[in-house]
């Protein structure tokens, strides 16, 4: 538990053009730790999810940060950048200027997380050095010259148990790591980290 945090506000905007599903971001304050918070909520139904997979058969959209993504990530982070989170943080940067940012995000969020933090580095908002990325289950976000610069993957083979062994993944679509094990996929690998559920931690206010 961060013991000087500030939550600041919700941002809520459209992720698609047809305004059907609605993505979120969250801003907050660490000051103990001086770190300007920003995390991006998951998938929050299956219409989304279905907009989600539907779009890996769309045209992907150029970044600035470099390669394509996904359309559909493509728009949601814009949505919520473009309506008030771009803002919100060139405030906060003001504000806190020796502050580092720190980006997290699960799912969905995670790929949004990922584009924000790539867009601001590149944007030239802040050092690279002074950003921290933490996502988890984190759907495939763009091409192979975007993840170039998201390349180090920490893999755990059989569990996430306290003590258990990993390994830092660095190949490209690499069968000694995630890639060797199809026949071992789970739903929970995606919902729970650690071995804690993602949707509990959050309804227990994080404990």
């Amino acid at each position: 538990m961060y013991r000087n945090a500030q939550f600041l506000r919700g941002l809520v905007a459209s992720c698609d053009s047809f305004s059907v599903t609605k993505c979120y971001a969250f801003l907050a304050l660490l000051h103990e730790e001086k770190a300007v918070a920003i995390g991006f909520r998951g998938s929050n139904d299956a219409l989304q999810l279905l907009a989600q997979g539907g779009s890996v058969f769309n045209d992907m959209q150029e970044f600035m940060a470099g390669g394509f993504v996904s359309s559909y990530f493509f728009n949601a982070f814009s949505a919520l950048w473009n309506d008030s989170l771009n803002d919100e943080f060139v405030k906060l940067r003001a504000q806190y200027p020796d502050y580092q940012v720190w980006i997290a995000g699960h799912s969905l969020g995670g790929a949004i997380a990922n584009m924000c933090a790539s867009h601001i580095v590149a944007g030239g908002y802040i050092e690279p050095g002074n950003v921290k990325l933490a996502t988890f289950g984190e759907p495939r976000t763009g091409d192979k010259y975007y993840a170039a610069a998201h390349d180090i993957l920490i893999y755990y083979k059989a569990s996430m148990k306290y003590g258990a062994q990993y390994k830092v993944c660095k190949e490209l679509e690499d069968s000694r790591c995630s890639n060797g094990l199809w026949f071992a996929n789970s739903i929970d690998d995606h919902t729970s980290y650690f071995e804690v559920s993602v949707s509990g931690y959050g309804i227990r206010g994080c404990t």
